[in-house]
């Protein structure tokens, strides 16, 4: 038997215990393979409210003041709050097509 070969059970006396092999990187089961993932369009790549807001999103700007500092459950509270009001986010746009085909 060479050095190199991993010891198997069969070849261990009943006292002793093979040593396990040296591990490699674990990594965690993903089905998305991130570093495979191409945009059509570069804004899409940025779903944060910063982003949102360099584009001219007003409404991400108030959410953003209203609820970020929001933390914990009294951030659902807050939420039902925000959901019961009337929309005060600015003139709505109805032609404006915000989905994206996939």
């Amino acid at each position: 038997m060479a050095a190199d070969d991993p010891l198997t059970a069969s070849d261990c006396s009943p006292h002793q215990v093979p040593e396990p092999a040296p591990a490699g990187r674990n990594v965690p089961f993903s089905r998305i393979q991130y570093d495979k993932i191409e945009f059509e369009k570069s804004e899409l790549a940025d779903n944060s409210w910063a982003a949102l807001r360099a584009a001219g999103h007003t409404y991400a700007d108030k959410a953003q003041a209203r609820l970020g500092p929001v933390k914990g459950k009294a951030f659902q509270k807050e939420m039902t709050k925000a959901k019961r009001g009337t929309y005060r986010g600015g003139v709505l746009d109805t032609n404006q097509v915000n989905s994206i085909k996939f």
